[in-house]
């Protein structure tokens, strides 16, 4: 059974309701919002080198296939250059983009999904990121311990040396974590048992 990495604060909040919905075979639309297309383009932006200019060419082409009004292209635009000018200013250096995660958290239940980026930062080891349009509260959320754990298992380094986080587009800022063992052990307890409750033959 796969639990989609964006469903388990749903399940987590209500185990028997999401299971009763069958969320984990939901299926969502795939129409282009407009913050897709900026996230789109900053994986462009990443994907040319860091090319400024050839992100914000394919956020203007994918904003005029997909909408036709033009009044948030302009908030657009800068949203991706605030993101490109804190990204240089980091100074880290992007791994991968997109990256495909699976996390095994018990009774042949995988959490899969993609994380958005994951960085080297030179000084602190490597951080996974993703990104939010809005304030959220992001540090009290189960995956956010078990990517930690999960990225240093993968990297194949230590728990201290990985740190995870978001870039929120609106406040163009990057916010980060490091969770402590305890917390980590914590979170790998209540996604277990939370996988019990989701796979149990009788809910009550």
């Amino acid at each position: 059974m796969k639990l989609r990495l964006s469903d388990l604060e749903s399940a987590r909040r209500n185990p028997v309701a999401f299971r009763q919905g069958d969320g984990s075979v939901r299926t969502f639309g795939r129409g282009m919002s407009k913050n897709r297309a900026l996230q789109l383009a900053v994986f462009e932006f990443h994907r040319r080198g860091n090319d400024l200019n050839s992100a914000r060419a394919y956020l203007q082409d994918t904003y005029h296939r997909n909408f036709k009004r033009e009044d948030r292209l302009s908030r657009l635009e800068e949203q991706l250059e605030d993101y490109a000018a804190a990204y240089l200013v980091q100074g880290h250096e992007v791994i991968e983009t997109r990256v495909s995660i699976s996390i095994p958290i018990g009774n042949d239940i995988d959490v899969t999904g993609q994380v958005p980026r994951l960085d080297l930062d030179p000084n602190r080891g490597y951080v996974a990121w993703f990104f939010s349009h809005g304030p959220t509260e992001w540090r009290e959320e189960l995956r956010m311990p078990l990517l930690q754990l999960y990225f240093a298992e993968r990297m194949g380094a230590s728990l201290n040396d990985v740190t995870v986080g978001v870039y929120d587009f609106s406040a163009a800022n990057y916010v980060e974590e490091c969770y402590s063992v305890v917390e980590v052990q914590q979170a790998q307890v209540e996604a277990a048992d939370l996988a019990a409750i989701l796979t149990t033959d009788s809910v009550e």
